[in-house]
């Protein structure tokens, strides 16, 4: 996830999985320096499920970011169920919103969520 927050600061968001779950953000504040956090597993956090009704692949639709090192409560939601790209390996590409708390403050946002579905 990119996420675009009101505070200026963008955050790009990774959850990557080989042996073990990785979470991180890399944080991009206005002047130009960047934090690189740790970040509470998005699988945790994820619900309302969408299943597609072209490939039966099922995808959350919202997501509760916990980011411990900035105190940020995030949540994202999918501006629409359907936005499955259908391709050789079918994923889930959206635009979502963002509202929650950043640094003890109140933030809304927009976000481009890309994930990998489960079937």
């Amino acid at each position: 996830m990119g996420l675009s927050l009101s505070n200026g600061d963008s955050i790009s968001l990774l959850d990557t999985k080989r042996k073990s779950e990785h979470v991180w953000a890399n944080v991009l504040h206005p002047d130009g320096t960047h934090t690189i956090v740790e970040v509470t597993p998005l699988a945790a956090g994820a619900s309302d499920f969408w299943t597609s009704p072209d490939t039966g692949v099922r995808y959350p639709t919202h997501w509760k970011i916990t980011i411990p090192g900035l105190h940020a409560e995030l949540d994202v939601t999918a501006i629409t169920e359907n936005q499955e790209l259908v391709t050789v390996g079918s994923r889930y590409e959206g635009i979502a919103t963002v509202t929650g708390t950043y640094e003890g403050r109140r933030v809304t946002g927009y976000t481009y969520v890309e994930q990998v579905g489960m079937k």
